[in-house]
């Protein structure tokens, strides 16, 4: 079970670390991508811009008509990793739960087994007592018996019959 929950914590550090290697930004930042040069005799600026909409999943950069800024974003699909890692999590708990409720159960059914055992070993020490009581009743009788016997003979000696 220890060993169930430390795979899992790390592969939740895994793909803790795997989700830092993305990064996402929708700012704009001057660069490259667009250039502009005065190269035209004539005193008439022409510029150049680059811009590449490229959508293959991970990245995608755009210029912004040739101000000199263009529009870079790069993402991965952290939902999914975000989505594993809860049901990692999940599992966990469910693990952890399983694990408390059958240690509750042992200790429930070790609880009842102590039980039974003590309840067994009182009605054996009333068994015991009852069987001590009932030898000591025989006894007094027998005591009694031997007492009127002896009575009784004292009576026939003293009166002849």
């Amino acid at each position: 079970m220890l060993s169930l929950k430390k795979n899992f914590l790390n592969i939740i550090l895994s793909l803790r670390l795997n989700r830092s290697n993305c990064s996402s930004s929708n700012s704009y930042n001057i660069s490259s991508l667009s250039s502009s040069s005065d190269s035209d005799s004539n005193n008439n600026s022409s510029s150049s811009s680059s811009s590449s909409n490229s959508s293959s999943g991970s990245s995608s950069s755009g210029g912004n008509g040739g101000d000199g800024s263009s529009r870079s974003s790069s993402s991965c699909s952290s939902s999914k990793v975000i989505v594993v890692e809860v049901v990692v999590v999940v599992v966990v708990v469910a693990a952890a739960a399983a694990a408390a409720a059958e240690a509750a159960a042992a200790a429930a059914a070790a609880a009842a087994a102590a039980e039974a055992e003590a309840e067994a070993a009182a009605a054996a020490a009333a068994e015991a007592e009852e069987e001590e009581e009932e030898e000591e009743e025989e006894e007094e009788e027998e005591e009694e018996e031997e007492e009127e016997e002896e009575e009784e003979e004292g009576n026939k000696i003293r009166y002849g019959s």
